[in-house]
């Protein structure tokens, strides 16, 4: 019908004799041409083989290839294929070929080929190999190595390009500095790669690069960052419309973390899976102008991580960012910028990482999996030399610990692999605990709304106290730490005014009857508010309805909503999602949404709070997409008068 009907060539074992072979599907005899049968559309064949015995195969044909121009040169990666011991990579300056063997026995998955030349078009091959003969070739790869914007940068390690509209600037190179000059662009493009119609993102920027293969560490001082986007970025192609990871600073010095996967999958939240923006509230560059990502290829994860002085740092930030073995890590602006200390080291294969993340007095200690690696063992030390152990043989790849709110702690994790021996990390992680002036910057922050206004003035009159206190001479830094942190037990919770508003039988219809056809339809809209989770409302239309109406008990007053998803099957959970309460106070005419759910995944109560108060006579909850009202519980919540 489409005319994409192929004829398929099947291989034999090696070891098969014979100018046939069976073919049990059908019982038909199939002739053997050069050591294999062909098969043609819209069949399969089960074969009769002359021997049971299994021999070795050559190795599987290898199914990816990329390829990355770089300073000079061509890397070539590509996926590792079963059997094979080694690699062939070959090219040519025709698709059809001849094409030249450049390395006969790569090992791995990654080859640079140095003799690439400029404005020259190239095809590549690459060919798993074992003690049997030559897999297959994988597809042809057409590569380029296009000229650098600037022309200077030739044998420095590095090349620059304008991507996307970007207005080129140049790139200047001393030792480990890199400057950016006369960069402009308009940063990372906006879009969803769920939705077709925003999913051709282009970004306009410009970017100094050099390939990078497997586990590494690029690492830069931001001296100076003159526009809205300037940091570390690694790309899978030098191309405007392509995945990436972000690492830096905005227009206003906040760091922002970002990647783009092209992850084009939809699911109930309705959340935004790519491109992802962390804004990584309370970083800033001013305060840790030392940037570093650290890429775990093994796991796809890339962390974020900050320094004030570049020997201690902190994670602050980690997302997974699935890309080839090989990819572009570098810098990137679309203005002036300055960064000093640039390094990319690669990791070993194998290595044994950790990393610490600070979230006030909590401290989380994350570390990865080798794949020789069966149990691990976390050691702590407040001064880096004596350790104690505080977790051991654990399966787990975190631990966390709480009421850190002074001077330093030390971690390190030790490996159990197989067959014995282990493997420490090769530098500790380091947290460090706030400063008075970031914990009082961060209380400060405390959202009134969220507490009583007594108690927020009591915390706010503590909180000036410690201040002031801090300016004496002599002033006890430890102690009025501890101060602010008790500051928070001053605060009481607004969620002490909550009331629940009683919802009577009498108040409650559902749209039909309970399917299958039983009930009435007051008996199943009550099943959402009979106390009981294990019962649910269950209705007969894929558009359906329950209805609370209060009467003179009325109106409802609604701050907060509470529901509970049907529980009796995984799958019937998600259905709560997309069900939109709404209010209306003319008997059903006009309605106004007040909320629609999302993000419920599991059999447990969900809360939601209104942006303003609801206040209405009659509620419905409607479901127009086929959930058939599945909700076991709601609960209407409003707050008392806050008068003190």
């Amino acid at each position: 019908m489409y005319g994409n009907e192929r004829t398929f060539t099947v291989d034999l074992p090696a070891d098969h004799t014979g100018t046939t072979v069976t073919d049990l599907v059908t019982g038909r005899e199939l002739p053997v041409v050069g050591g294999a049968v062909r098969i043609g559309p819209k069949s399969g064949l089960v074969l009769k083989l002359s021997s049971d015995e299994a021999t070795a195969a050559p190795p599987a044909h290898v199914d990816f290839v990329h390829t990355l121009p770089g300073d000079g040169s061509i890397a070539v990666t590509w996926q590792t294929t079963a059997g094979a011991t080694h690699y062939e990579v070959r090219r040519a300056t025709r698709a059809g070929g001849p094409y030249t063997l450049l390395a006969p026995k790569a090992t791995g998955r990654y080859h640079l080929d140095r003799t690439a030349r400029p404005g020259v078009t190239y095809y590549y091959t690459v060919t798993g190999v074992n003690e049997q003969g030559s897999g297959l070739p994988s597809h042809t790869v057409r590569a380029e190595l296009p000229a650098p914007v600037t022309p200077g940068l030739l044998r420095s390690g590095w090349r620059d390009d304008a991507l996307g509209g970007a207005h080129p600037g140049s790139t200047a190179v001393r030792g480990t500095t890199v400057r950016v000059l006369g960069a402009h662009g308009d940063g990372l493009g906006e879009g969803d790669d769920y939705d077709v119609l925003k999913r051709d993102i282009e970004d306009a920027l410009h970017y100094a690069s050099r390939p990078a293969a497997g586990s590494w560490t690029l690492t830069a001082r931001l001296e100076t960052a003159r526009s809205s986007l300037t940091g570390l970025m690694l790309r899978d192609k030098l191309a405007a419309n392509t995945r990436y990871l972000f690492f830096g600073a905005d227009r206003d010095g906040n760091l922002v973390l970002r990647n783009r996967t092209r992850d084009s999958r939809h699911d109930w939240q309705d959340d935004k899976r790519s491109p992802i923006v962390d804004k990584l509230d309370g970083h800033t560059l001013a305060a840790t102008p030392y940037l570093r990502l650290v890429r775990d290829f093994a796991t796809h994860r890339v962390q974020a991580q900050t320094s004030p002085d570049g020997d201690t740092w902190l994670t602050v930030g980690t997302l997974f960012t699935p890309l080839p073995y090989a990819v572009h890590a570098g810098l990137a602006a679309i203005g002036d910028a300055t960064f000093a200390r640039v390094a990319l080291e690669d990791l070993p294969a194998q290595a044994l990482l950790v990393s610490v993340e600070r979230d006030a007095s909590t401290v989380t200690v994350r570390w990865n999996k080798p794949d020789d690696a069966i149990g691990f063992t976390l050691a702590r030390s407040t001064d880096g030399e004596k350790w104690e152990n505080v977790v051991e043989n654990t399966r787990g790849y975190a631990h966390k610990e709480e009421g850190f709110r002074h001077g330093k702690r030390y971690y390190k994790v030790t490996a159990t692999l197989v067959g014995g021996g282990t493997r420490t990390t090769a530098e500790p992680a380091v947290a460090v605990a706030e400063t008075l002036a970031q914990l009082l910057a961060r209380a400060r922050k405390t959202p009134a709304a969220d507490w009583t206004k007594k108690s927020y003035a009591a915390f706010t009159a503590e909180l000036d106290r410690i201040e002031k206190a801090a300016k004496e001479a002599g002033a006890d830094q430890d102690a009025l730490i501890d101060a602010a942190y008790a500051a928070y037990e001053l605060l009481v919770s607004v969620d002490t005014l909550l009331r629940k508003f009683e919802i009577a039988q009498g108040m409650v219809q559902a749209s039909t009857i309970e399917w299958p056809g039983k009930g009435t339809k007051e008996s199943n809209g009550w099943k959402a508010f009979d106390g009981d989770t294990a019962t649910y409302t269950d209705t007969l239309a894929a558009e359906s309805w329950i209805d609370i109406d209060a009467g003179d008990k009325g109106p409802i007053t609604v701050d907060r909503i509470r529901v509970h998803p049907r529980t009796d099957a995984a799958d019937k959970i998600l259905r709560a999602n997309g069900t939109v309460f709404r209010g209306s106070d003319d008997g059903g005419q006009t309605w106004t949404d007040l909320h629609t759910l999302s993000g419920i995944s599991a059999a447990q109560w969900y809360e939601v709070k209104l942006p303003e108060r609801a206040s209405y006579r009659l509620i419905r909850v409607l479901d127009g997409h086929n959930g058939r009202c599945n909700l076991a519980e709601i609960e209407f919540w409003y707050l008392l008068p806050d008068t003190e």
